[in-house]
C-alpha cells in the first residue's frame, strides 16, 4: 500500500498575520521601536503645527510663583522667571524643527550632489571630492560646530549653516557608493549606448535606488542635529534668549539648579524621549528597508 503524497499548501491571505499584509509598513508597526518612535513624530508635528496648546504663551510670567515645581497650574513646573516650563517647552518643539529640518535639508542636497558628481565622474574630481568629504568628517560634529560659531557668530542662520556642513558627508559618501554600484549596470550601459546622457541615468537609474537609504538617514540624522542645537544653544552658541530653545531652557534652568532643578528635569527629559524615540524610528527603518545602509555609509561619526 503506497503512502499517501502530502501537499504543502500555502497559508491563504487571511491566515497571515495581519500587519504581514502590510509590507514595510507592517514589518515597521511590528517593532516596539518604530512603533514609539512613530508617537514620537506625530507628537512633535502636532506640537509644531499646534502650539497654543500649551497653557500659557512662552513669555508668560508670573514672578510669584518663579521657581515652582510641578503643580496642578504648572505640570512641569515654572522657571526663574516665572514661566510655564511646559509651555516654553512645546513652543520650542517649532524652534528646533526651524533649525534641524533645514540643516538636514541643506545636508542633503549639498551632499546628494557631491557624491552623484564624485561617483559619475571619478577621476581627479573624485578624489578631491572625497578628501574634503573625509576631512570635514575627521572633525567631530560639536567640535566642528563649536568653532564655526566662533567665527560667525551665534544666529539661527549660523547655527543651520554649520550644522548643515557637519552633515553632508554622510549623504555624500552614500550617494557616492550608490553611484559606483549602480553605474556600470548593464542596463544602465545599454542606455550610456543609446546616447542617454548623465541626467537621464541620475534621474531615472540612481536616484530612485537612493529614496530608501536616504529616508533612513534623514531619521537617524535628525535626533543627532537636535541633540547638538541644545548643546550649543546651552553654550550660549546657538538660539539666544528668550526664544524657547530647548538647550535656552536647561541653561536657564543650570543657572537655578540649587533653588529648583525643574527646568533642567523637564527640558533634559524631553530632550531624551525626542532624540531616544527618533533614533529607534531610524533604526527601525534601516533594519526594514534597508540593513546594507550601515555598510554603504560607514558610519560612526565621533
Amino acid at each position: 500500500m503506497t503512502a499517501p503524497t502530502l501537499t504543502p499548501v500555502s497559508p491563504s491571505p487571511s491566515t497571515r498575520p495581519l500587519l504581514d499584509r502590510f509590507g514595510a509598513t507592517g514589518r515597521l508597526l511590528r517593532r516596539a521601536g518604530g512603533v514609539f518612535g512613530i508617537l514620537v513624530v506625530l507628537t512633535l508635528v502636532v506640537l509644531a503645527l499646534v502650539p497654543d496648546v500649551a497653557p500659557y504663551g512662552p513669555a508668560t510670567q508670573e514672578i510669584e510663583n518663579r521657581l515652582q515645581g510641578p503643580s496642578l497650574d504648572h505640570p512641569f513646573g515654572t522657571d526663574h522667571l516665572g514661566r510655564d516650563l511646559l509651555s516654553r517647552l512645546v513652543f520650542g518643539v517649532r524652534i528646533e524643527l526651524s533649525v534641524a529640518l533645514p540643516a538636514i535639508a541643506l545636508a542633503l542636497v549639498c551632499g546628494l550632489v557631491l557624491g552623484l558628481v564624485a561617483g559619475y565622474v571619478g577621476r581627479w574630481l573624485d578624489t578631491v571630492i572625497v578628501t574634503l568629504v573625509d576631512t570635514i568628517q575627521s572633525f567631530p560634529a560639536v567640535i566642528l560646530a563649536l568653532v564655526l560659531l566662533v567665527l560667525l557668530g551665534p544666529s539661527t542662520g549660523a547655527i543651520t549653516l554649520v550644522l548643515a556642513i557637519g552633515f553632508i558627508p554622510s549623504y555624500a559618501r552614500t550617494s557616492r557608493a550608490l553611484m559606483l554600484a549602480t553605474k556600470e549596470n548593464p542596463y544602465v550601459e545599454a542606455e550610456r549606448s543609446i546616447g542617454a546622457g548623465p541626467v537621464r541615468i541620475i534621474t531615472v537609474h540612481i536616484l530612485p535606488n537612493m529614496i530608501a537609504p536616504v529616508f533612513i538617514l534623514l531619521a537617524m540624522d535628525l535626533p543627532s542635529v537636535i541633540a547638538i542645537e541644545a548643546g550649543l544653544s546651552f553654550l550660549g552658541l546657538g538660539i539666544q534668549p528668550p526664544t524657547p530653545s530647548w538647550g535656552v531652557i536647561l541653561s536657564d534652568g543650570f543657572q537655578y539648579i540649587r533653588q529648583s532643578p525643574w527646568a533642567i528635569v523637564a527640558a533634559s527629559g524631553v530632550l531624551v524621549v525626542t532624540t531616544l524615540g527618533l533614533t529607534l524610528l531610524g533604526e527601525a527603518l534601516r533594519d526594514t528597508l534597508d540593513p546594507r545602509l550601515a555598510r554603504l555609509t560607514g558610519r560612526g561619526r565621533p
